[in-house]
């Protein structure tokens, strides 16, 4: 039996322990609908450690199912087993906690979140490519936050964000290593990301500083007044996060060049 293992090329599974006593695990991977799905990575950790076990045969099948291999020796106990899918697919990853291993186990049915794909590529003035760009998703009622995993663009400027399906307020802002020039954020209103929308391109202008005072008719400092930016023409207004003013009266917001209109709104 080694003799054939070796000459079929087998033999790095015996030094990886991948042996008929191996503990087998199994499982099903479905979609919101109860569908299988495909191509998922199967990942089981060690809490304590964090560490990877050695696994064979880790990824799900077409009808969703997998049956998986350590390829270790490991320590009865809990474990952790982490869903990985790949970038295009509509779904969440999801991390399912503590299971109970002491040799072959089914894990049962695991059930993914489906997720839409915001995708596009983030560009500046002179056509480059922006790296390390920050995306914000933001409810459009309320304002309030969520955030998403992967939320950025990659080095040639790429984004792909998986996000809850709904309409989106997303702010683009440049990173720590972004540009050597200051840019301006830019906010796409009432996205409907649903399945999957590409953005296509999204610009950040080159951004310069544009401060001021702002005081009452008596000649003092007003604070927490708001202050708006918008182009009179097109009546687009700019993103200028950190607008109000603050106890001395001053603000200061990043604006692209150009002739603006500019409105202050009292606290």
């Amino acid at each position: 039996f080694l003799f054939l293992l070796l000459s079929m090329g087998l033999g790095p599974l015996l030094q990886g322990q991948c042996l008929p006593t191996s503990w087998v695990i199994t499982g099903i991977v479905l979609n919101g609908a109860g569908e299988g799905v495909q191509g998922v990575d199967v990942d089981i950790i060690d809490p304590f450690t964090g560490l990877a076990l050695s696994l064979s045969q880790d990824v799900t099948q077409a009808d969703g199912r997998f049956t998986l291999v350590i390829c270790e020796v490991v320590t009865p106990g809990f474990y952790d087993f982490h869903f990985q899918t790949t970038p295009a697919m509509p779904y969440f990853d999801f991390l399912l906690q503590t299971v109970n291993l002491a040799g072959n186990t089914d894990v049962g049915e695991v059930t993914l979140q489906d997720a839409s794909v915001v995708s596009g590529f983030v560009v500046g003035e002179a056509g480059q490519f922006f790296a390390g760009v920050d995306l914000d998703f933001f409810d459009p009622v309320t304002g309030l936050e969520t955030v998403f995993s992967g939320d950025f663009t990659d080095d040639d400027g790429i984004f792909s964000v998986k996000v809850i399906s709904d309409f989106w307020d997303i702010r683009f802002t440049e990173g720590p290593a972004t540009s050597a020039v200051p840019l301006v954020p830019k906010l796409l209103q009432d996205i409907a990301a649903f399945e999957s929308h590409d953005l296509g391109e999204v610009l950040l202008r080159n951004g310069q500083a544009l401060t001021g005072t702002i005081q009452d008719s008596s000649g003092s400092p007003v604070e927490g007044a708001d202050v708006d930016v918008r182009d009179p023409v097109t009546d687009e207004e700019f993103e200028t996060p950190g607008d109000n003013t603050d106890n001395s009266g001053v603000f200061q917001v990043l604006v692209p060049s150009g002739s603006w209109e500019l409105e202050v709104d009292p606290p």
